[in-house]
């Protein structure tokens, strides 16, 4: 008696392969900061230690590395620069992705921007000596108490020294970092929450944050600051990148499809039946998103049906919408390579 077996490809090899098939847009963010094939093996050991990042859409994971690419920071747990975090997108209902940046990230881009000669994120405990003043003499001074139970973390501060000599620090204390969070971070108080797993480190974190807010950094810095509070937030990124793949590869799907819909008979269906007269409303529908895909106006969906001799695609007959949407699958191919 024969047995079917059903064979699941492994989800990190086919997120390598879709990952394989777009690498000359990760090449191109990393512009020679970082070697193209480690970022992407750093990137895949990071879905293999987080399953849920496995429910993710690739697209999204996909964004993220091109995002920590531009960034020239690494999505690894161990240097702790920047993270990918799943999140529940409610509006298309499905998991995704997060780009995140850690604090440590944020003072990696602190320093290549070549304005600042140093940089330190602390916590203070309840056993350490501290103080903070402001007004026309600001200054901070802390005296870790250096002992083996220091006690709870009762304050974070990040300092900023640019080489010009001034000088940028924010100071938080737990209540305010926790108030924060909770109005700010839909995840706080959550088991899984980093703010429960990793508390610190999410305070400084934040205290970073919103302190390179108003440093005179890059606009990396920046950028990295913005996504970082959109994902805390639940908040969509629509990183470009990924949003542009996620666009061509479901448009590239539909037409697929559909293309499967308009008669293409299986292996034991007999003989193909005749194309109907009038094109089905789902092709029509498809052409249409298609060329809203391609951003064409009303002149160039007219350029395009006037082979057929018609003008809307109302017009077209079954076997003309099959034609019609394997050429328009074509100029969406076409677009990815030239946008690679």
């Amino acid at each position: 008696m024969n047995t079917a077996v059903s064979v699941q490809k492994n989800p990190v090899a086919q997120l390598d392969q879709f990952i394989q098939k777009h690498r000359v847009q990760v090449q191109r963010a990393l512009a020679g900061q970082l070697d193209l094939d480690r970022v992407i093996r750093v990137c895949l050991t990071a879905v293999r230690k987080n399953p849920k990042l496995l429910q993710c859409t690739p697209e999204s994971i996909f964004g993220c590395l091109v995002q920590s690419s531009e960034l020239g920071l690494e999505l690894s747990s161990v240097l702790g620069h920047c993270f990918m975090v799943p999140y529940w997108n409610g509006k298309d209902k499905v998991l995704e992705a997060s780009f995140q940046i850690g604090y440590k990230g944020l003072v990696a881009l602190a320093y290549r921007s070549g304005l600042v000669s140093s940089v330190n994120a602390r916590v203070v405990y309840e056993k350490d000596e501290f103080d903070v003043s402001y007004g026309t003499y600001e200054e901070i001074r802390h005296k870790p108490s250096r002992v083996a139970d220091p006690g709870e973390a009762t304050d974070f501060y990040n300092v900023i020294n640019l080489k010009d000599g001034s000088r940028i620090f924010h100071v938080m204390s737990r209540a305010q970092v926790e108030k924060h969070a909770k109005q700010y971070s839909r995840t706080y108080g959550k088991d899984d929450s980093p703010w429960t797993t990793a508390f610190e480190a999410m305070a400084l974190k934040t205290v970073c944050r919103q302190n390179h807010k108003w440093a005179p950094l890059t606009t990396e810095v920046q950028t990295a600051v913005a996504l970082d509070e959109l994902a805390e937030a639940g908040v969509p990124q629509q990183l470009g990148l990924a949003a542009d793949l996620r666009t061509a590869e479901a448009t590239r799907s539909r037409l697929d499809a559909l293309k499967a819909r308009l008669g293409r008979p299986g292996p034991e269906e007999g003989p193909e039946p005749a194309a109907p007269e009038i094109a089905p409303p789902e092709a029509v529908q498809a052409l249409l998103e298609g060329a809203r895909q391609m951003q064409w106006d009303a002149a160039k969906l007219k350029a395009f049906l006037e082979p057929w001799g018609v003008e809307q695609p109302q017009g077209l007959s079954g076997e003309q919408a099959q034609e019609a949407l394997q050429q328009l699958q074509t100029l969406i191919d076409e677009q990815l390579a030239t946008n690679d």
